[in-house]
């Protein structure tokens, strides 16, 4: 099976966008990938990993760098990361539960994740409203995503 996982907390501004983007892709003709809006899930993620080929995650980042831009990250390259880019106000910790996953479940844990981190401007408390900085970024952030899923599939 393959699993896109959208993380965010609707209630935080543009942490909301890997909900959001979960929220659109589900509109399109996927019937390969299940999807999962995880929220603010935590550690228990590492349970949804288990069982699956393929994982796609979509979070936000606060890196300080232009609100809207897509980083697209293999599983090893996230790994090899000199830091975690910085989380987007859940506690949670990709590396470690990656680095759990495979030593914990090596016959379950997913062969290929691939990371979509868009970055954020504001993670300010407001209900479902993506700052005025990422809106307009939106339809290419869907897109290119829905790009990479095709090749995939």
């Amino acid at each position: 099976m393959n699993l896109i996982i959208g993380c965010g907390n609707e209630l935080m501004g543009d942490d909301w966008i890997g909900l959001y983007i979960v929220q659109e892709l589900a509109k399109e003709d996927l019937p390969d990938w299940e999807l999962s809006c995880a929220g603010t899930k935590g550690f228990n993620l590492l349970w949804d990993l288990l069982g699956n080929q393929n994982v796609v995650i979509i979070d936000a980042v606060l890196s300080g760098n232009k609100p809207g831009t897509i980083y697209k990250l293999g599983m090893e390259e996230f790994l090899n990361l000199t830091h975690e880019p910085s989380p987007s106000g859940h506690t949670l910790n990709w590396k470690e539960i990656i680095n759990l996953g495979k030593f914990l479940y090596p016959t379950l844990f997913p062969k290929k994740i691939l990371f979509f981190l868009i970055e954020a401007d504001s993670f300010q408390p407001v209900y479902k409203r993506l700052s005025p900085a990422i809106t307009p970024h939106l339809k290419q952030i869907l897109n290119t995503i829905k790009r990479v899923l095709r090749r995939i599939m």
